[in-house]
């Protein structure tokens, strides 16, 4: 039992056959078809002058093969690479702000209202630590918080502010990063530009701690 290729006049390779004799294989193709002994993966060979031929290496998931000219084409139009382009750069972006929310996510309890407290929280507690003689109704985050995140009132106070001061710490290279990268990006002529920029952005990111 042999294997033959069919392909088309085009020299693409369209199916594998099994034949015990050439001549009845060919009862197997039609018009505008013909075929050669072996077995060729369509994916990697074609056909020219009754020889197949590798493809050759393809530049990128856009090509396309043009069997007159045995070379890989590029059939996108401007307005298909500009869209590309930025959809490239709509993902990329949203890479790195994954990346940094990850981070934040180490530090703050990321549910809806929570930035706001935080905010809240400090504020409060540098009230409460300028105030000489503080009355517990006008604190009522940090009295709720008495016995629980520390024993005394001035203590979790001193908690909220040293908490806060670690979190700008982090805030500040982060959004350097995060902000860097982002403009990078919004300015890159093409994809593999865009890829690098986020890898490095999120390695950088990745490394704020």
């Amino acid at each position: 039992m042999k294997t033959y290729s069919v392909h088309n006049q085009e020299g693409r390779i369209l199916r594998l056959i099994e034949s015990t004799s050439e001549d009845i294989a060919l009862l197997n193709v039609v018009d505008g078809e013909d075929l050669i002994e072996g077995a060729y993966p369509a994916d990697a060979f074609y056909v020219r002058d009754g020889v197949a031929l590798p493809y050759p290496t393809k530049p990128g998931p856009w090509s396309v093969f043009d069997h007159a000219a045995e070379e890989w084409a590029d059939p996108r139009t401007p307005d298909d690479l500009a869209a590309e382009l930025q959809e490239a750069r709509r993902a990329g972006i949203g890479c790195v702000n994954s990346a940094a929310d990850a981070v934040r996510r180490r530090y703050v309890t990321m549910i809806a209202g929570q930035e706001m407290l935080y905010l809240r929280k400090e504020a409060e507690a540098r009230a409460y630590l300028a105030d000489p003689d503080p009355a517990p109704a006008y604190y009522p985050l940090i009295m709720a918080e008495v016995g629980i995140t520390a024993p005394e009132a001035w203590h979790v106070a001193q908690v909220y502010l040293g908490l806060s001061a670690v979190w700008i710490s982090l805030a500040a290279p982060l959004e350097t990063a995060r902000l860097g990268a982002i403009a990078q990006i919004e300015v890159a002529e093409d994809a593999e530009t865009i890829h690098a920029i986020v890898a490095a952005a999120c390695a950088q990111i990745a490394a704020i701690s």
